[in-house]
């Protein structure tokens, strides 16, 4: 069954963010963090990393995508589309990359759903039942254009985690895409990777320093890195 909550962060984008010092998930529980805090975990935290394209890449996009046609056809008109053209005022467009199977990024969806009362308390413990099988990496977004018309297998041939200390290129095993109101613009896409190589190591070794994502939809060269050791909650790691 496909995991929507991880994509509460769309309704996240509306909250205004003030100055707040030190990290949330260190300092609070969940059931005490608040609008800013929510903002702060699920678009600028250890878990989930901003990146900006800058215009000119972000303009040739506009007019391309990544579908089963192969790249650089055009892509189609959609409900929405407009409004993944990217700003020049703004000077590109902005994506969040989240690491989305970590409970820190799990408890902050559950948690924005009830505070806009998509989910009772009740339901929200046990939406975090069981654990996940493999990592779970999320682009999120307002201009995600350039997977309308993306087909998962392609996606699956330019997008890989890798791990600095083995240095291997990880694809992802599935892929999810999260769709809007009008069931066609796409609002999210979910990436699922194993959590061992093939040798029967880990993908993410207990003292890893940085795992490296990246995402190469057509013209589009989405990258970021996360750091295993500072995705750290009270309780400990949390990856």
């Amino acid at each position: 069954m496909k995991r929507k909550l991880v994509f509460a962060l769309a309704g996240l984008f509306c909250f205004a963010i003030g100055a707040r010092a030190g990290d949330p998930w260190k300092q609070k529980t969940d059931k005490q963090w608040d609008d800013v805090d929510l903002r702060q975990i699920m678009t600028d935290s250890p878990w989930a990393r901003k990146v900006k394209i800058p215009f000119d890449t972000a303009s040739n996009q506009a007019n391309s995508s990544l579908n089963t046609g192969g790249p650089g056809k055009g892509t189609s008109g959609s409900p929405g589309a407009e409004a993944n053209v990217p700003n020049q005022r703004g000077g590109g467009m902005d994506f969040t990359v989240q690491w989305a199977s970590a409970m820190t990024i799990r408890r902050a969806a559950v948690r924005a759903a009830v505070r806009r009362g998509a989910l009772t308390e009740a339901d929200a413990e046990k939406s975090l039942t069981g654990a996940i099988p493999d990592y779970e990496v999320a682009i999120l977004g307002r201009n995600l254009l350039a997977f309308e018309n993306a087909d998962a297998a392609a996606l699956e041939g330019v997008t890989y985690l890798r791990a600095k200390k083995n240095k291997q290129k990880v694809p992802p095993t599935d892929v999810e895409f999260q769709r809007g109101p009008d069931g066609k613009t796409i609002t999210a896409v979910l990436f699922h990777f194993p959590k061992n190589l093939a040798t029967g190591e880990p993908l993410v070794a207990p003292e890893e320093k940085s795992v490296e994502f990246v995402c190469k939809p057509s013209t589009l060269y989405i990258q970021t890195e996360f750091e295993p050791q500072r995705m750290v909650t009270q309780t400990g790691p949390d990856i």
